[in-house]
């Protein structure tokens, strides 16, 4: 089964492929960029995907350009949904493990929120031997049900 939406008929056009997290996420983001168009094209009807999953926000490690801008974008805007309409949205703390320490805190510790270094066996009180820093913060859960309904009431 194929479901297409269409926002309205003026170009110009841009056919999103899925209507999960990503792809919903996708359409609004076109929308708010000035696209009149967008058509999704879907496998399965919205709700009924990415239902398997979870999502949390973690940093991204992408060494190319704009990699922690999107990191940023992306935890603000959802810190800001989660404070305006929580819906499909969770508070919670999350923690990145690193081998190898460094001298200075990592780029994401400038936006998330209650950032902290730790040693690792401070995390969640388990020694854990193979790493050599821990760094804790303010991450959002992402209820993939619910926020999808709330992606598509967006649309």
């Amino acid at each position: 089964m194929v479901d297409s939406f269409a926002r309205t008929m003026s170009a110009p056009s841009v056919t999103v492929v899925g209507a999960g997290v990503v792809g919903l996420a996708t359409a609004i983001s076109l929308a708010e960029a000035g696209i009149e168009r967008i058509d999704i094209i879907a496998k399965e009807i919205p709700g009924t995907t990415s239902l398997g999953s979870g999502a949390l926000w973690r940093p991204v490690f992408y060494e190319g350009p704009n990699g922690d801008t999107f990191a940023k974008v992306t935890y603000d805007r959802l810190r800001d949904m989660m404070r305006t309409s929580p819906v499909g949205l969770t508070k919670t703390r999350g923690c990145e493990l690193y081998m190898n320490p460094t001298e200075k805190p990592p780029s994401f510790s400038r936006y998330v929120e209650n950032f902290v270094t730790r040693e690792p066996e401070a995390v969640r009180g388990k020694a854990v031997e193979q790493y050599g820093v821990a760094h804790e913060f303010d991450s959002i859960m992402i209820n993939p049900p619910q926020y999808l309904a709330r992606l598509r009431q967006q649309l």
